[in-house]
């Protein structure tokens, strides 16, 4: 079987949902390949999410959660643990502002926009950046900054498993092969102050 350049995305995505859910890359000898071949060129994904602003992923590594969510599509409401939301529910009133620190996807921070004033995402991994803008531009009362909070102003190592790239943290944690890479850093307090 061979792939042509040429194909729209629909036909592309189709097929990929298809071998994905008979979970082909995993099984079948030649199949990661396949799979891989079919996102290179799907670094920004569109996600529908039944009456929330599209969430955008990133399927070229293949990682676990963006195929979920990919497979999943369309989702009835954005997929999170229900007794972390309770939680959320419990404290977020329609008054305060939400830091969303280490936002990921931003699926935290679109259900913050839903019980908030305001929601401001941090997300220091410059690969997700992209992805998270495109997602938060849909969102009127979210704001994103590139950047990693720390105790103060300047740069930092940040540390993002090369196995799954949404995987990042200041601490080398994860015990997987990691990069290294030098973000931009602020205390809370200083951007407080703008």
């Amino acid at each position: 079987m061979t792939v042509s350049h040429q194909e729209s995305p629909a036909v592309k995505y189709s097929l990929l949902k298809s071998l994905l859910n008979k979970k082909v890359h995993e099984r079948v000898r030649g199949g990661y390949r396949l799979c891989k071949r079919l996102t290179r060129n799907m670094g920004s994904v569109p996600i529908r999410i039944d009456s929330y602003p599209t969430l955008y992923v990133d399927l070229r590594s293949l990682d676990a959660h963006a195929l979920k969510l990919f497979t999943e599509e369309p989702l009835p409401s954005v997929p999170h643990e229900p007794a972390l939301t309770r939680v959320f529910n419990q404290i977020i009133r329609p008054t305060d502002v939400v830091f969303d620190v280490g936002a990921n996807l931003g699926l935290h921070s679109l259900t913050f926009s839903r019980m908030a004033k305001k929601v401001i995402a941090f997300e220091p991994n410059p690969a997700l950046v992209p992805n998270l803008r495109k997602t938060l531009d849909g969102v009127p009362n979210a704001e994103l900054q590139a950047c990693c909070l720390s105790d103060q102003d300047g740069s930092v190592d940040f540390h993002v498993s090369k196995w799954d790239h949404m995987l990042g943290s200041l601490a080398d944690w994860s015990g997987q092969p990691a990069d290294t890479i030098n973000v931009p850093a602020f205390a809370l307090d200083s951007l407080l102050e703008k």
